[in-house]
Protein backbone atom coordinates (compact mmCIF):
# COMPACT_ATOMS: atom_id res chain seq x y z
CA UNK A 1 0.00 0.00 0.00
CA UNK A 2 1.33 3.43 -0.99
CA UNK A 3 0.07 6.59 0.72
CA UNK A 4 1.04 10.05 -0.48
CA UNK A 5 -0.39 13.53 -0.05
CA UNK A 6 -0.86 15.38 -3.36
CA UNK A 7 -2.71 18.45 -2.04
CA UNK A 8 -3.57 19.64 1.46
CA UNK A 9 -6.28 17.40 2.94
CA UNK A 10 -6.21 14.99 -0.03
CA UNK A 11 -4.43 11.67 0.39
CA UNK A 12 -3.82 9.37 -2.55
CA UNK A 13 -3.78 5.74 -1.52
CA UNK A 14 -2.88 2.94 -3.90
CA UNK A 15 -3.79 -0.58 -2.95
CA UNK A 16 -3.83 -3.62 -5.16
CA UNK A 17 -3.44 -1.48 -8.29
CA UNK A 18 -6.42 0.77 -7.49
CA UNK A 19 -5.99 4.43 -6.57
CA UNK A 20 -8.18 5.87 -3.83
CA UNK A 21 -8.51 9.58 -3.02
CA UNK A 22 -9.05 10.28 0.68
CA UNK A 23 -10.38 13.75 1.33
CA UNK A 24 -10.68 15.23 4.80
CA UNK A 25 -13.80 17.17 3.75
CA UNK A 26 -15.71 13.95 2.94
CA UNK A 27 -14.68 12.38 6.24
CA UNK A 28 -15.80 15.48 8.15
CA UNK A 29 -19.16 15.60 6.31
CA UNK A 30 -19.66 11.87 6.96
CA UNK A 31 -19.06 12.35 10.69
CA UNK A 32 -21.31 15.44 10.87
CA UNK A 33 -24.17 13.65 9.11
CA UNK A 34 -23.82 10.51 11.24
CA UNK A 35 -23.72 12.56 14.45
CA UNK A 36 -27.28 13.65 13.64
CA UNK A 37 -28.63 10.18 14.40
CA UNK A 38 -25.94 8.29 16.37
CA UNK A 39 -22.80 8.60 18.49
CA UNK A 40 -19.70 8.87 16.33
CA UNK A 41 -16.98 6.75 17.88
CA UNK A 42 -15.39 3.46 16.87
CA UNK A 43 -17.56 1.41 19.21
CA UNK A 44 -20.77 3.04 17.96
CA UNK A 45 -19.82 2.38 14.33
CA UNK A 46 -19.05 -1.25 15.15
CA UNK A 47 -22.33 -1.64 17.04
CA UNK A 48 -24.28 -0.04 14.17
CA UNK A 49 -22.71 -2.38 11.62
CA UNK A 50 -23.37 -5.40 13.83
CA UNK A 51 -26.94 -4.24 14.42
CA UNK A 52 -27.57 -3.92 10.71
CA UNK A 53 -26.07 -7.32 10.02
CA UNK A 54 -27.97 -9.02 12.83
CA UNK A 55 -31.21 -7.38 11.82
CA UNK A 56 -30.91 -8.33 8.18
CA UNK A 57 -29.89 -11.89 8.99
CA UNK A 58 -31.89 -12.75 12.10
CA UNK A 59 -34.58 -10.22 12.89
CA UNK A 60 -36.55 -9.56 9.75
CA UNK A 61 -40.23 -9.74 10.57
CA UNK A 62 -43.51 -8.06 9.74
CA UNK A 63 -43.43 -6.40 13.18
CA UNK A 64 -40.28 -4.33 12.50
CA UNK A 65 -41.13 -0.64 12.21
CA UNK A 66 -39.48 1.95 10.02
CA UNK A 67 -38.47 4.01 13.07
CA UNK A 68 -36.53 1.01 14.38
CA UNK A 69 -34.46 0.62 11.22
CA UNK A 70 -34.21 4.28 10.10
CA UNK A 71 -30.83 4.91 11.85
CA UNK A 72 -29.34 1.81 10.23
CA UNK A 73 -30.59 2.85 6.79
CA UNK A 74 -29.24 6.38 7.24
CA UNK A 75 -25.88 4.97 8.31
CA UNK A 76 -25.70 2.79 5.21
CA UNK A 77 -26.60 5.79 3.04
CA UNK A 78 -23.83 7.86 4.65
CA UNK A 79 -21.34 5.03 4.11
CA UNK A 80 -22.41 5.00 0.46
CA UNK A 81 -21.84 8.76 0.04
CA UNK A 82 -18.51 8.55 1.86
CA UNK A 83 -17.23 5.67 -0.24
CA UNK A 84 -18.41 7.30 -3.47
CA UNK A 85 -16.24 10.29 -2.55
CA UNK A 86 -13.22 8.08 -1.94
CA UNK A 87 -13.46 5.76 -4.91
CA UNK A 88 -12.82 6.77 -8.50
CA UNK A 89 -15.72 6.44 -10.96
CA UNK A 90 -16.03 2.99 -12.53
CA UNK A 91 -14.97 4.40 -15.92
CA UNK A 92 -11.59 5.47 -14.45
CA UNK A 93 -10.63 1.95 -13.30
Amino acid sequence: MIIEQSEPNIHNIEYSGIKFNGRSAELKEFLINCSGFMDIDAQSFEIMIQSISDHLIDDSSDETTMSEIRPQLKFLREINFFLKGLLPPVNDL
